[in-house]
C-alpha cells in the first residue's frame, strides 16, 4: 500500500515590485491655492477597467452637492477627461513629468477596477502622496487603510468625496498619511530591500 505524502506547511512571503525611491521622493512644501488630486492613468483603450466612469460619478456627485473647496483633478494618460473648471488634462506624461505631478499633488485617486501591484501606486507612496482607493483592485499589498491610504470596502463616490473633504480639512491626518507613505516605500519597495528578501529566499531554497 502506497503511503500518503505529507506536505509540510511553508510560510509565504510577498516580494513587492520595487520603485526608485531616490527618483520618486517628496518635496518639502507644496505651494498651491488648490487641493490637487492626481487621477489615472486613463488609456484610450482601457479607460473602462481603469475606472474612468467611476471618476465621472465622483464629478457628478460634486456637481450635485455644489461643494466648492478649490479642488483640482489632474488627469494623466491617453484618454482625455471631459472639460471642466476642476479638471486639468495632462495626456501622456514622461516619468519626469509624472514625478512633478506627484510632487504637486496632495492625494492620488486610484480607481482601477483590477490591477496587479500597480507601479503608479508604488510611485505615489514613494513620493509621499497618500492614496484613496477601494478593496479588491490589486492594491491590497500596498495600500493600508488609515496608515498610508484611505481604502474603502467598495467604490462609493459619496464616501470618496467625504474622505477628500476630510483630508482637505484635517492637515495633520494628511501629513501623517504622507509620512507613512514614504516610510512604507523606503521599507517595503526600496530595491535594496527587495533584493535582500529575494537573495534570502533563494538561499533558503538552495
Amino acid at each position: 500500500m502506497q503511503k500518503s505524502r505529507i506536505f509540510k506547511k511553508t510560510n509565504c512571503e510577498t516580494i513587492l515590485n520595487n520603485v526608485d525611491v531616490k527618483f520618486f521622493k517628496p518635496i518639502k512644501n507644496k505651494t498651491s491655492k488648490n487641493f490637487n488630486i492626481l487621477v489615472g492613468p486613463f488609456s484610450s483603450s482601457d479607460y473602462f477597467r481603469k475606472g474612468y466612469f467611476e471618476f465621472v460619478q465622483i464629478l457628478k456627485y460634486l456637481e450635485k452637492t455644489k461643494i466648492n473647496i478649490n479642488i483640482k483633478f489632474h488627469i494623466f494618460g491617453g484618454y482625455q477627461a471631459e472639460k471642466s473648471k476642476i479638471i486639468v488634462n495632462h495626456g501622456f506624461v514622461s516619468q519626469k513629468k509624472l514625478k512633478k505631478l506627484f510632487n504637486s499633488s496632495h492625494l492620488y485617486l486610484f480607481l482601477s477596477k483590477q490591477d496587479n501591484s500597480p507601479n503608479t501606486v508604488a510611485e505615489s507612496l514613494a513620493s509621499g502622496v497618500p492614496i484613496i482607493t477601494f478593496k479588491n483592485n490589486g492594491t491590497s499589498d500596498l495600500c493600508i487603510n488609515d496608515y498610508n491610504s484611505k481604502v474603502l470596502k467598495k467604490f462609493d463616490p459619496k464616501l470618496i468625496v467625504i474622505n477628500i473633504l476630510k483630508l482637505r480639512k484635517k492637515v495633520k491626518i494628511l501629513k501623517k498619511l504622507s509620512i507613512n507613505s514614504r516610510k512604507f516605500a523606503i521599507e517595503k519597495l526600496n530595491v535594496n530591500q527587495t533584493e535582500k528578501k529575494l537573495y534570502k529566499m533563494i538561499n533558503k531554497l538552495i
